[in-house]
């Protein structure tokens, strides 16, 4: 099994990591790579980016605490990995929840290792989440714990990647009808890429009880434009004017290619557009 180089990611309160953090996130590591193999699969690297995503999102939701993909901003992984870390990967999430109780009262966790297994195996035994464990075409990966014991309740975050582009740095925010240059590089294995132009209205903040009654979580951005992609060896790029309907947002650039004969999701970066 691979072991992460594990750099514990910035936390919002130490206090909500559990004992032998560092360990915790290589066994939980092990346990996808394991099940990846198992399938035939190529293992994931882990990744410090998706790590840090996933320990912040692990303790937000604790601090509630609440059990959601979004967080009260109304922020989902996508927003959260590409707003709140600067990442231009796409990101493709599982999370976890467990909560221990006797007589009434928080019971500890005696046997960390055994409550990881038992996370792990919880997802794999959802199918939604055995998928997302399971993707041919992911590559990376990043995982938060997040604990507290006053509660009996524990968060497991992943953060999944599929990286086979690089994609050059975007402005954060631009006006309306502003023209950009969307470019990048392919990496091993990814050809014909393909970008597309997507839009959606500024989240709105959520309370804990409409995060509590969240289910799975799917984009609220919606494809408006397909510009034309010029690939020069392994550089691609493309003018775009983000413009829908004169409406300011978040416009997302979703980059996929093609890797194994599949159209992969690889990149998503996100823009801030205001009316003026």
């Amino acid at each position: 099994m691979s072991t992460p180089t594990v750099t514990t990611a910035p936390t919002v309160s130490s206090n909500l990591l559990p004992p032998g953090f560092d360990g915790l996130l290589s066994r939980a590591l092990d346990l996808i790579n394991q099940s990846r193999s198992e399938a035939g699969l190529a293992p994931v690297v882990w990744d410090p980016a998706a790590a840090a995503v996933a320990q912040a999102h692990a303790e937000d939701m604790l601090s509630g605490p609440f059990f959601s993909h979004w967080n009260r901003a109304g922020y989902g992984p996508e927003h959260r990995a590409a707003l709140d870390a600067g990442m231009t990967d796409a990101v493709f999430e599982n999370i976890h929840m467990t909560w221990r109780t006797g007589n009434g009262q928080p019971a500890p966790i005696l046997d960390w290792p055994q409550r990881i297994l038992d996370a792990h195996l919880g997802l794999m035994d959802s199918p939604g989440h055995r998928r997302n464990i399971l993707d041919p075409a992911h590559t990376h990966v990043g995982i938060g714990i997040a604990y507290r014991p006053e509660l009996g309740e524990l968060r497991l975050v992943q953060e999944f990647v599929n990286r086979y582009v690089e994609l050059d740095p975007l402005p954060a925010e631009l006006p309306v009808g502003a023209e950009v240059e969307i470019s990048g590089r392919l990496l091993a294995g990814a050809t014909d890429p393909l970008i597309n132009l997507a839009y959606e209205p500024f989240p709105s903040p959520m309370t804990i009880e409409q995060l509590d009654a969240t289910g799975s979580y799917q984009s609220a951005a919606q494809f408006f434009s397909a510009p034309r992609t010029t690939v020069d060896g392994g550089r691609f790029h493309t003018r775009a004017i983000l413009d829908f309907n004169g409406q300011p947002g978040l416009y997302h650039i979703w980059v996929f290619v093609t890797v194994q004969n599949e159209q992969v999701l690889t990149a998503s970066s996100i823009v801030m557009i205001d009316a003026d």
